[in-house]
């Protein structure tokens, strides 16, 4: 697989790479940063409770389905 250094976009865009990536490399999990550069607390969590709320319970979804 080739390295992917960020992922970015929409909540649908997001689980539809992180679904993939975990397909193609056979995976389980998923680790994730939401914290980097000059970012604030409160951007941080905003990041990750977007991410929590829409894109794992699609990825979950699209893994399911795959298996």
């Amino acid at each position: 697989l080739p390295a992917i250094v960020s992922v970015v976009g929409s909540p649908g865009t997001i689980s539809e790479q992180v679904s993939s990536m975990a397909n193609e490399a056979g995976a389980n999990y998923f680790i994730s940063q939401f914290s980097f550069g000059d970012l604030r607390q409160e951007e941080v969590l905003h990041s990750a409770g977007i991410f929590a709320r829409e894109v794992l319970p699609l990825a979950r979804e699209r893994v399911a389905q795959a298996v």
